[in-house]
């Protein structure tokens, strides 16, 4: 098997730089020269966009601009408030008084649809996750609880037939509220009751039993939500509000429930009860009088539409008994009933309300807005109270109230100006006086700033950052830049020659360092040699503290290669465009997930670098290349939609000790991988594709791995890195298959799944026959035919099973050679012992198979 093209080359150990004579070498004091002669060449745009700078300069100071802008605006402000107050107040008050009560109703509203929308999601999940078969009845009272400790609703399920239920129920006054596990287990009658404290502890087991005979199937809130649901074709649906035995009046939500196993096992749903969510609308009650003001003394009704029942309202609303709802027209709290009354007498019915209208009753002028509520299959009307003197009050308090905070507010709008416009600029000052030292490359003198203001705090940040990069690139700034930028403010520091003198010692340090790094040898005096010592000294220092470090480091490090066999080939230029982006995209979500370095090499070439400390890499590799496994399975399902071609790809994943780390210097930096896992995992890919296998992992990524991935031998390869001091060596390969993962789902499933896997694991032995232990039974020929023979047996029950795959035939044709060489060859064990399969690059023309025209290299 040939492998060419390969993206990643190894290292040639055995290459030696080319040498040069010595007098072909440039002089130092030349190299500066030529830093002179550029720097002159630079010089003449720099004083130019100088000198343009300081033609333009500002007319305007901004600490005035602020002031005078703040109390400009300040005053604008007044005088317009000052004309809205005296000339369009009264005719603005209605809408704002109608905005006010708008308001008012939308918080009721989004109140509503937030506690009905908690009750119909909280009991449709608990009902999917019952007819899903994920909640059993040993877990029911914690599940029940959960609800009721985010949400404080009352969640539980009811089922028809056999008659059986089980619930948290809410009870007590309102204030006095305590909560009940009520149930009904299969074949009782009756109700049995714990009490539990509203934290979740039981306060009595069996607080009561009743033997009162209870039929789910004949509640009105079981029916009615079957009904209800059935109706509009739902999954749940509320039910009218009714007084829970011992609790207070409440609304339910019942929700369907399926029967998990036909479910699950056909997808049909055939109904079995209803999950039923209670929420006490005392928790509205509540809102409304703690958080809904509608003026002074307004208040807020809610009416069943179809019906006079009341159903709840910022004001009392309940009956004396605490038994039994209330209409509309028998309110007393502030007069709400007669009120009601009046205006049914009006218009007759609750349908023939207007949305506003004013009404007077027993004497006082009201102001009403009525609109109809609905979410799901309920429907209630709205009645939003106003009284006309609220209106007529805020009113006067407004005139009064804006026209003295108004001044107020001027006087003290112009006071906090000037303080403002101090704190504000006082940043921007300090800001100043940075630029002025960054401008100079006064670097070392900068000091790292910090504000309370998060928008200034951010530019010192990367005002600091920016410093830290300048500093890291000033040596390769000529010296006559800086000296230049000094003489034009003006700066006569008598330090500034020494200064620049370091400045041009530095630079030739570095220059020193950089030559030296290099394979050539340059012959200096021995003068000089004390001097190199030293330099070479200063900038090993200087590198210690630099942003990137260099060198390698030895890390443990898993290499990822993918290869995208038919991408070039089988995709358009414009299909290119559009398909790379998605497949990238999805690959450096999957790698940014498991910390991983997504590396593309080429357009059909991609590697994986993964290190981790949290977890093993090679863990984390066979994770990540199961995750780009269903990446390209949805990108090629897409693909498939769309009529193009699907992407034919192969992973190879190799782990290994690996050289990691910057090389270069200062100017040119390249971040490298010294590794045989570099090109062991391009072989494994391009094994993977001629196999027809997606992922192939080495020994190292398998050892340690084994009971969490399924895996399976494919081949033995002789490996070749060609990297220095690493030796060639025959390694096994695996086809990574799955996670061994088996759900907990029926036992007779879940006993296919482990038997399945046991057997695919069982392959793994085969490869006892190229064991070199001392005490294995394949040192003899008698004892690898036997290897052999129980391996031609598992491997024609694997072939019958997958037809498809080449690497069993494969493996079952080596092993009928492998017989027939043991009955043939005196030396066949050690021969088979040392099987394995070459991947190497060659050349070959196009007359290489005819013998008489072969050319030899």
């Amino acid at each position: 098997m040939t492998v060419s093209n390969n993206k990643i080359q190894p290292i040639n150990a055995g290459n030696h730089p080319p040498t040069t004579a010595g007098s072909s070498h440039q002089p130092f004091e030349n190299f500066f020269d030529d830093m002179d002669q550029d720097e002159q060449r630079s010089n003449s745009p720099l004083q130019e966009g100088i000198k343009k700078a300081s033609e333009n300069k500002a007319f305007l100071s901004l600490r005035w601009f602020v002031i005078i802008s703040i109390c400009s605006l300040i005053l604008l402000s007044s005088v317009c408030v000052y004309l809205a107050v005296f000339i369009g107040f009264h005719q603005a008050v209605d809408e704002l008084s109608e905005k006010v009560i708008n308001d008012t109703k939308s918080k009721i509203v989004i109140y509503i649809d937030k506690v009905l929308s908690q009750m119909s999601v909280v009991s449709r999940l608990s009902a999917e996750q019952y007819s899903y078969g994920l909640v059993t009845l040993n877990f029911y009272r914690n599940f029940f609880y959960t609800p009721f400790k985010l949400t404080g609703l009352s969640v539980g399920f009811a089922f028809g037939y056999p008659s059986e239920r089980y619930s948290y129920t809410i009870v007590g006054k309102e204030g006095e509220e305590r909560i009940v596990y009520s149930y009904q287990p299969p074949g009782f009658i009756g109700s049995i009751r714990d009490a539990y404290f509203l934290n979740g502890t039981i306060q009595t087991v069996n607080e009561t039993v009743d033997y009162t005979v209870y039929e789910v199937s004949k509640k009105d809130y079981y029916n009615s939500s079957i009904n209800a649901a059935k109706l509009m074709g739902s999954e749940g649906a509320f039910t009218d509000p009714y007084i829970v035995t011992n609790g207070t009046l409440s609304i339910a939500y019942g929700a369907m429930l399926y029967d998990p196993h036909i479910l699950t096992s056909t997808g049909e749903k055939v109904l079995k009860g209803i999950c039923r969510t209670v929420m006490p609308l005392a928790n509205i009650v509540r809102f409304m009088r703690e958080k809904i003001t509608v003026l002074q003394n307004g208040y807020v009704l809610l009416q069943q539409n179809g019906t006079d029942l009341v159903v709840v309202g910022s004001v009392n609303t309940t009956s004396f008994d605490e038994k039994s709802r209330v209409k509309m027209t028998d309110i007393i709290d502030k007069n709400a009933g007669q009120l009601m009354k009046d205006i049914k007498e009006r218009y007759v019915t609750w349908e023939n309300v207007p949305n506003k209208f004013f009404i007077s009753s027993m004497g006082v002028n009201y102001y009403v807005l009525s609109s109809m509520y609905t979410f799901e299959n309920i429907e209630w009307r709205m009645f939003v109270v106003v009284f006309e003197n609220d209106i007529q009050l805020t009113t006067t308090i407004s005139i009064a109230a804006s026209v003295g905070v108004a001044l107020l507010v001027t006087v003290i709008s112009l006071t906090l100006a000037l303080i403002i416009t101090s704190i504000v600029l006082r940043p921007v000052r300090k800001l100043k006086e940075q630029f002025e030292l960054i401008k100079v490359f006064d670097l070392d003198n900068i000091q790292r700033l910090s504000t309370n203001f998060v928008e200034l705090n951010d530019i010192y940040k990367n005002l600091f950052n920016t410093v830290t990069w300048l500093k890291e690139i000033r040596s390769f700034i000529p010296d006559k830049v800086l000296l230049q930028l000094r003489e034009e403010e003006g700066d006569n520091d008598p330090n500034t020659p020494n200064e620049l003198e370091s400045n041009n010692s530095n630079a030739h340090h570095h220059l020193q360092s950089t030559l030296g790094a290099s394979s050539f040898t340059i012959t200096t005096t021995s003068d000089n040699s004390t001097s190199k010592k030293l330099s070479s000294t200063a900038i090993s220092k200087k590198e210690s503290s630099s942003v990137f470090k260099m060198g390698y480091s030895v890390k443990y490090v898993s290499i990822l290669h993918i290869r995208l066999s038919n991408y070039l080939s089988e995709f358009t230029p414009n299909e290119i465009i559009r398909t790379f982006p998605k497949f990238v995209s999805a690959l450096g979500s999957v790698t940014k997930v498991l910390q991983a370095e997504l590396q593309i090499i080429s357009t059909d070439e991609l590697g994986v670098m993964i290190e981790t400390k949290k977890r093993s890499c090679k863990d984390t590799a066979q994770e990540c290349a199961l995750k780009i496994v269903r990446a390209f399975e949805m990108i090629n399902a897409q693909l498939k939609n769309h009529h193009m071609p699907e992407i034919n790809y192969s992973i190879g994943i190799s782990t290994s000790e690996s050289y990691v780390g910057n090389i270069g210097n200062h100017s040119i930096r390249y971040y490298s991988v010294l590794s045989e896992s570099v090109k062991i995992s391009q072989h494994l890919s391009l094994l993977a594709l001629n196999y027809g296998l997606r992922i192939l992992i080495d020994e190292k990524t398998l050892i340690g791995t084994e009971d969490k991935y399924i895996s399976r031998p494919v081949e033995r390869i002789l490996s070749s890195p060609g990297l220095h001091s690493v030796p060639s060596r025959i390694y096994n390969v695996y086809c990574l298959e799955k996670e061994n993962l088996v759900l907990d789902d029926e036992w007779l499933y879940e006993l296919e799944s482990k038997n399945a896997i046991a057997k695919i694991q069982e392959l793994h032995s085969i490869l006892k026959l190229f064991s070199r232990s001392s005490n294995e039974s394949n040192d003899t020929a008698s004892g690898m035919e036997s290897i052999i023979s129980s391996s031609l047996a598992k491997l024609t029950n694997f072939i019958t099973e997958y037809p498809q795959d080449l690497s069993y035939k494969r493996w079952f044709r080596l092993f009928e050679k492998f017989q027939d060489m043991l009955m043939r060859d005196i030396n066949a064990v050690d021969i088979i012992k040392n099987y394995h399969v070459c991947l190497e690059n060659t050349v070959k023309t196009s007359i290489e198979t005819h013998t008489e025209y072969g050319i030899n290299y």
